[in-house]
């Protein structure tokens, strides 16, 4: 359990850092909130320990590797890890959608036979005639989604 104390509208961590917390959040969401961020940050120490790393992170020519080690970092399993990478991502405002890879039309055409397949559970019978039917009548965000699902399924894959 983390080491936290209600402040009034935040919340005291280790007594040198504290998080504003908007009024209103409930209390044990404040409380979830702060404990993570001690856990992220106490697995970021680890990592400046073990391997060295100190604000590499701050800079501007890494946004792939970031996205590519996040979706890495899903695979195995560690939520503190993600949200470390996506922290960084926050940081420079960066979109965490991976870049297209090599093989982009394949990767699309995997994510139509993803996003088509799921449609067939949905809906079952086929409403949906074929993957490029579907697939073209998906807004630009959801397109992006199944292109993430499938570069994710790809990482897995291998």
């Amino acid at each position: 359990m983390a080491n936290t104390e209600f402040a009034g509208n935040g919340y005291e961590m280790q007594g040198r850092h504290s998080i504003a917390i908007p009024d209103g959040l409930h209390p044990d969401t404040a409380k979830l909130v702060c404990d993570f961020a001690e856990a992220v940050a106490a697995k970021l120490r680890r990592a400046e320990v073990k391997y060295g790393y100190l604000d590499a992170w701050k800079l501007d020519h890494w946004r792939d590797g970031c996205a590519a080690e996040l979706l890495r970092h899903v695979h195995k399993g560690d939520p503190r890890d993600v949200a470390a990478y996506c922290a960084f991502a926050w940081f420079h405002g960066w979109s965490v959608t991976p870049a297209a890879p090599d093989g982009a039309d394949d990767l699309t055409e995997t994510a139509k036979r993803m996003a088509h397949t799921w449609s067939d559970t949905k809906w079952p019978g086929g409403m949906i005639a074929s993957p490029d039917e579907f697939w073209d009548g998906l807004e630009e965000g959801h397109r992006a989604a199944w292109l993430a699902a499938a570069r994710v399924a790809e990482v897995i894959n291998g």
